[in-house]
C-alpha cells in the first residue's frame, strides 16, 4: 500500500480476501454522496463504545437537525441500502413501520454518542433517539462526545473490519475510493461473486 492512498489493487484484494469482504462490496457500492460526510470512516466495537466512561452534556436538538436528511437506513431488509432518511420516517411513519416502532421505543435517558470531525459531529450511536427528540419537539438531548484518544481504544483490529480500519488510516479518502472500486467490481461481476448485503 502507498503511504498516502490505498491503491485500487489493494482495495480489490481487500474486498476479495474473505467472504465478509465480498459481502461488503454491495455495502460500499450503495453509499450515496449525501452520506459520505456523515460516515466516520472507521469501524468500532459497539460493546467497547458503550463501555467508555464518558460524561454527557445537553446539546440543542436544533443543532442536530441536519441528521434528519442523512440517508442512513433502508425501508425493509429487502430494499436498497441508504435510501431512507429520518425526515421521511417522521413525515410518513406508516410507510416505515419498523423504524417508527424503534423511534417510539427508545429510551431518551441514554445519551447519543458523537465524534467531532473537522467542522461537524459524526453521530456514532443514537439516530433513533435523536429522531424521537426531534419528533417530540424536545429542545435538548444528552450527548457524549468521544475524543480522538478514546476512539483508538474502541476500533475493531481483527478480520475484515480491522483491515478496513488499517486502510482508512492510510487513505483519508478511503470511503470514496472504496465506493469507486466496489461499484467497478459489481459492474464487472459476471460470476456473481459478491452477495447482496443482508
Amino acid at each position: 500500500m502507498s503511504e498516502t492512498i490505498v491503491n485500487c489493487e489493494s482495495l480489490i484484494d481487500l474486498f476479495n480476501s474473505s467472504e465478509e469482504g465480498r459481502r461488503h462490496v454491495h455495502f460500499f457500492a450503495a453509499i450515496p454522496d449525501d452520506l459520505i460526510l456523515y460516515l466516520p470512516g472507521f469501524w468500532w466495537d459497539q460493546n467497547a463504545l458503550f463501555a467508555l466512561d464518558l460524561d454527557s452534556e445537553p446539546i440543542e436538538v436544533d443543532k442536530l437537525n441536519h441528521f434528519l436528511d442523512v440517508p442512513i437506513w433502508r425501508s425493509t431488509e429487502e430494499s436498497s441500502l441508504f435510501t431512507v432518511t429520518g425526515r421521511q420516517i417522521l413525515e410518513s411513519p406508516q410507510s416505515y413501520a419498523n423504524h417508527w416502532k424503534r423511534i417510539q421505543a427508545v429510551d431518551l435517558s441514554y445519551p447519543i454518542m458523537l465524534h467531532e470531525r473537522d467542522d461537524h459531529p459524526i453521530l456514532l450511536d443514537g439516530y433513533h433517539r435523536l429522531h424521537r427528540a426531534i419528533y417530540e419537539g424536545i429542545p435538548y438531548i444528552r450527548a457524549s462526545f468521544i475524543p480522538d484518544d478514546l476512539i483508538w481504544g474502541v476500533l475493531v483490529n481483527e478480520g475484515f473490519l480491522g483491515e478496513l480500519n488499517a486502510a482508512s488510516l492510510i487513505d483519508p479518502d478511503f470511503i470514496v475510493n472504496a465506493r469507486i472500486v466496489a461499484r467497478e467490481l459489481l459492474a464487472s461481476d459476471q460470476s456473481h461473486l459478491y452477495p447482496v448485503w443482508r
